[in-house]
Formats: C-alpha cells, structure tokens, sequence
C-alpha cells in the first residue's frame, strides 16, 4: 500500500461575540466552522470549534464524518493553527499532532492574550488560519472502514520528541562541551553530527574540537545557542525565544546547516516584522545573505519612520553601525523631500 500525505489549508472569519464578556462558570458557549476536507480525502471532514472558557478560549480541530458526527482520529495528523492581527499577521502559531482514540486536537489562548495582541478585527471577528496533514492511502481517495480500522503508520512521534526533550534538559551521558562566550552547554556528538552535517564533519577527522571533545563560540549569543541546541534535539523553538531571538537563530542556522530552522526563522521574521526589529533585520544583511530583508525593512522603514527611529534599536545603531545608520537616514531625507515637493506641486495646481 502507498502512503500519501493530504494537506488542507483553510482560513475562517468568525464572529466571537464572548471574547469580550464573561459568562457563568455553569455554562459553556460553542461556535463551529463550516466543515472542511482536503482534496484527496473529500469525505475525511473537520470542523473548527470554538469554546467559551470564562478567561480562555478554547479552540479544537474536530474529526467528523458525512453525517456531522465526531469520530475517532485513528491515523496520525499534524495540524497548525494561527490567528490573523489587525496587520494580516499569522501569531499566536501552534503546532500539535493528533493523539490515538480522541476525535479533536486542542489548542488554547487565553482571551486576554487574543485583545493584546490586537487579533480582533475591525468588525469584531477572529481570522483563524488552519493546516492539517495526514496520511491517506494512495490507492483511494476515501478514507474507508477497512482503512481506518488498521492505523496507516505506527507514530510515537510525540512520545520520542518529549523523550529527547528531556534528554536536551539533563544531557545525561553527554560527551562533548561547548563553550559560548564564557557560558558551557553539554551536548551528544551522536545527535550533532545526525542533525548537522558541519558537526558530522568536524567529528569525522581529527580535529582539535573533536580530539578535545571541546569547542569555543565567540560569535554567537549564548541564549541563540542554547535555542538553537533545543532546535538540534527537538526540532522546537518555543514561540516566546522564536520572537526574541529569531535574528540570532537565523544567522546561527545558516552557519551550522539547519536548513528546517533556517526556513523557520526566515518565515517567522517575515511575519513579525514590527518597529522594534527593523533595524534588527538590517543588521542581518550584514551578517546573513538575504537582501529581501533589506528590502522589506527599508519598506517598513518608510512606512513608519518617527515609530523607528524611538526605539531602543536606533540607538543602538548610533553606536554599532553609524554608516547603516546615515544610509537610512538618507533615505529619510530623500522621502521627506519628495513629500514636500509633491505637496507644493499640489499647492501650486490649486491655486491654478
């Protein structure tokens, strides 16, 4: 039997009126998605489901079938979840997969998180971006009895990431050290060079770094290495450090040839880009071949110069790059003049 992979990608703008009130503890309000299903397996349906939990909002990708009713998940799913803000930004993104012989996967927020971060739109409603994937026999576009009787591929993908996590956490048995900037991470020669085809290298030959089981970091931050060593076992990032240290893993990731990580981060910087990263961003041109940064940054710049130039990052520029700095200030400049000239030209015609 051939195993295929289905995708579905679905946006959904619902009204959500108890986002902003508190109900009774007693009582529980639902709002459903219109069903939906990929392509491939048109009669493998899912329905968003939205629950009032007084202070959270709990959202569950629900399996169903043709007549509506819930049903078990026998086949292993992934499935990710964003919420649009005001700008069209994907945030709040979550990653789950489907555990055996329940018929939903969870996620939650907390409705004070939700109005924070500016996801209610201008009419009230929330714009939920969800992509599921799963496993569909390529012999047939149905997901039948016969099918989902027999589980299409053993997974404990869940169960072996948490194990690694907590390997990550104690380093038990490790065998090689990493000193960053005066700070030491544990870590498993196995697992790098598994991970990382630079680490496979190095521990190849008879290198000082391998005949030492140790090596010196001198050009990365020691909490990007850390992340990125958490990325190495787990393949997580949690979303708190991604929006933090996003710039710094990117650099990182393309240095050591984590192409899943370096894709990740590209990604996640598209999204976010905001006042406080701009700059950031720039900077990464230095540093990292990739001249849509530049661009896009110099977009954003335009668009809000005032709202970056307070921010702590032009300081830092001052300091750190004073020829980067003058470039946007050029730039400033030359925008500022053609508004004026645009303005006078307008002036002049009216009084024509």
């Amino acid at each position: 039997m051939e195993l295929k992979v289905a995708q579905v990608n679905n946006v959904f703008n619902i009204q959500v009126p108890f986002l902003t009130t508190l109900r009774s503890p007693k009582s529980e309000s639902y709002l459903w998605s219109p069903p939906f299903s990929a392509k491939e397996t048109p009669n493998y349906l899912w329905k968003l489901q939205l629950i009032d939990k007084v202070t959270t909002l709990g959202i569950y990708v629900v399996h169903i079938n043709t007549e509506g009713e819930c049903i078990n998940i026998v086949n292993p799913v992934l499935v990710k979840l964003s919420i649009a803000n005001q700008k069209g930004e994907k945030i709040h993104q979550q990653v789950m997969s489907s555990k055996p012989d329940v018929y939903e996967v969870p996620f939650k927020l907390t409705k004070e998180e939700i109005l924070n971060s500016n996801c209610q739109q201008a009419n009230g409603s929330l714009t939920f971006y969800c992509e599921i994937l799963s496993y569909f026999n390529a012999g047939s576009t149905v997901m039948d009895e016969a099918e989902t009787a027999h589980p299409l591929p053993f997974n404990c993908s869940c169960q072996l990431i948490d194990q690694l996590e907590e390997l990550f956490d104690g380093m038990l048995f490790s065998d090689f050290t990493f000193n960053v900037r005066g700070r030491e991470f544990q870590a498993h020669k196995c697992i790098l060079a598994t991970r990382s085809r630079v680490f496979a290298a190095m521990f190849q030959h008879p290198t000082k770094e391998n005949l030492s089981s140790l090596v010196v970091i001198e050009d990365t931050e020691p909490d990007v290495f850390y992340e990125l060593l958490r990325f190495i076992y787990t393949g997580r990032v949690p979303l708190d450090k991604m929006n933090k240290l996003a710039s710094g893993l990117l650099v990182a990731a393309d240095k050591y040839l984590l192409d899943q990580l370096k894709a990740e981060c590209e990604n996640h910087l598209h999204c976010h880009m905001s006042v406080d990263n701009c700059f950031e961003l720039l900077l990464i041109d230095q540093q990292y071949p990739a001249d849509q940064f530049r661009e896009e940054a110099i977009k954003f710049f335009r668009r809000h110069p005032v709202e970056v130039m307070a921010t702590d990052g032009w300081k830092k520029m001052k300091e750190e790059n004073p020829r980067l700095l003058c470039d946007m200030q050029e730039i400033y400049i030359q925008d500022l003049s053609k508004a004026h000239s645009l303005a006078l030209c307008y002036v002049q015609n009216s009084w024509k």
